[in-house]
């Protein structure tokens, strides 16, 4: 089973768990689902609200992005734009912010008028309208908008799917916390792939690199960090010593010391390409342990 996502974000089904002859139907629930989501919660924003007022343009981003994986119907999106007046873009990109405990608007990012923001949900989010044609998420500027706020970009979706650009980017957010990825700054879903996807089952995560780099349990924590660095390095350059030695900054003959070593603790593991993508998966996420992490 997948783990649960951080803040309370929920998780698609796990993959294949569903007979087939079931997942159009859920899918079609879902869906219908999402949409009486969506109109209720329009229905039951305050009368004061008028329009253009940030509570309902706060409500449309929630309501687009309120049910995890489940899609939106474009009639749905569309009621929330005309309520919000915010012309519905092709693409979307969600953008999770860390909470802060200044509450206060001084606080909040400075924001283009074409940016849905709803600072009142956990996390705080942004909905940034077709981030490729234009620079609201980019460059220095955006980052000194965010008020020195951390955030994690989500991945450019159609604006049905808002949901799942919120669930990667608080998945990226909820790693930034624990320093597996940057604490401090922006940080882009699409720069960090690998990463996401490695940690998006963690107990699965921590059987593979238990199971895998069980050799290196016999060797004390120095020498584990040592040859951990060493075997990833040398899976990642094609086994060449040399290109080690440089990537490291060692003397190649301590290189060759250290995988004589590897040998003997792996032995033809290091050879076999299924063995060696295992590795590979195993070393980088030990490479990646959140900084205070101790023991197995």
């Amino acid at each position: 089973m997948a783990a649960p996502a951080p803040h309370g974000v929920p998780s698609s089904p796990e993959a294949g768990s569903i007979p087939p002859a079931l997942a159009e139907p859920l899918r079609n629930d879902l869906e219908e689902v999402a949409d009486e989501v969506v109109e209720a919660i329009l229905k039951h924003v305050p009368e004061y609200a008028g329009p253009s007022t940030p509570k309902l343009r706060s409500v449309a981003v929630e309501a687009l992005t309120l049910l995890g994986d489940s899609p939106v119907s474009p009639e749905a999106v569309h009621d929330c734009a005309h309520a919000a007046r915010w012309p519905v873009p092709r693409q979307v990109a969600v953008i999770a912010l860390a909470t802060s405990t200044d509450l206060r608007e001084e606080t909040w990012p400075l924001t283009a008028s074409d940016v849905l923001v709803d600072m009142e949900s956990r996390p705080p989010r942004m909905l940034v309208p077709d981030p490729h044609n234009q620079s609201h998420s980019a460059g220095r500027a955006f980052a000194l908008s965010l008020r020195d706020r951390p955030a994690a970009v989500g991945p450019t979706v159609s604006v049905t799917q808002a949901a799942r650009s919120l669930l990667w980017a608080t998945r990226a957010l909820g790693l930034m916390g624990r320093g597996i990825l940057p604490r401090q700054g922006v940080v882009r879903c699409v720069d960090h792939l690998s990463t996401l996807l490695l940690h998006s089952d963690e107990p699965l995560l921590g059987e593979l690199r238990s199971h895998v780099l069980a050799p290196l349990d016999t060797v004390s924590a120095g020498q584990r960090s040592r040859h951990a660095e060493t075997l990833l390095a040398w899976l990642l350059s094609g086994s060449n010593v040399p290109d080690v030695a440089a990537r490291l900054h060692l003397h190649p003959q301590t290189v060759r010391y250290r995988l004589r070593r590897l040998r003997q603790l792996f032995g033809d593991a290091l050879d076999e390409p299924d063995s060696r993508l295992d590795l590979i998966l195993a070393l980088r996420a030990e490479s990646l342990r959140e900084p205070d992490s101790s023991g197995q």
